[in-house]
């Protein structure tokens, strides 16, 4: 139970602090092409169910990224960390609305 306490903010804010790491990697170049491909991809999919595999799909295909480049800068954007428990149970459990509004706010931040 322990292990789990780090990652409570993840689940229980509504913009979870962001750690150094993260916020830099949003700065990348790949991290802003990601961010944007996520904001966008995440509106395409609103209504498909299940929308997790449509949404990873989409983005690989706009932004040609893959493995680490892509799903590091989804994790800093939803979780505002670099590792954590697996993002597919995330975004999930999170929902399609809460990650498109966290996605937003760290774009305006």
């Amino acid at each position: 139970l322990d292990d789990a306490l780090p990652y409570l903010p993840i689940f229980l804010d509504e913009d979870p602090p962001r750690s150094a790491e993260a916020e830099a990697l949003l700065m990348t170049p790949d991290g802003r092409t990601v961010l944007n491909a996520l904001r966008e991809s995440l509106r395409e999919v609103a209504g498909v169910d299940p929308w997790y595999g449509p949404l990873i799909h989409r983005i690989q295909e706009r932004t040609g990224l893959k493995g680490r480049k892509l799903f590091l800068p989804i994790r800093a954007a939803v979780t505002g960390q670099i590792k954590g428990p697996e993002l597919e149970k995330i975004l999930v459990w999170l929902g399609l609305e809460a990650v498109l509004k966290r996605v937003e706010q760290g774009m305006t931040e």
